[in-house]
């Protein structure tokens, strides 16, 4: 199935998508839409949620590049690396059995029953990275 991006008001409605052509790569839809989506609505602010397959370094210097871009996305274990107060081996050794225990000793806070946070600061880049499982 091609990719629907769907844009919502503020209060979680969708009120405009696109049929994209099958074999269009996420990474590469990113950045057009926003910025038709921008134009098209008339819109002064976007705050786009978007899963790994968006991230790219420039997608993420193309909305930082405006005033009009927030965002929330995810990376994956390889990006994770290089990120300033991201310590992997506190969570080498842990099993389905025992992550909960883990987690909460490593000093993560519990936001529900299920995830835990960990927030781990602003970046030089001024990109603030939340730890979550």
């Amino acid at each position: 199935m091609p990719p629907k991006p769907i844009t919502q008001s503020n209060r979680g409605y969708p009120f405009s998508w696109d049929i994209l052509e099958d074999y269009t790569a996420d990474v590469k839809t990113l950045t057009g839409n926003a910025d038709r989506w921008k134009k098209k609505f008339n819109l002064q602010k976007i705050i786009m949620v978007f899963d790994r397959g968006m991230v790219s370094e420039d997608n993420l210097k193309h909305l930082e590049g405006s005033k009009n871009y927030l965002y929330i996305t995810a990376l994956d274990k390889d990006q994770l690396t290089g990120i300033k107060g991201f310590k992997p081996e506190r969570f080498k050794n842990l099993t389905k059995e025992t992550t909960e225990n883990e987690i909460i000793s490593k000093g993560l806070n519990k936001y529900d029953d299920t995830t835990y946070y960990e927030d781990l600061g602003v970046d030089s880049s001024g990109r603030r990275h939340i730890l979550v499982f």
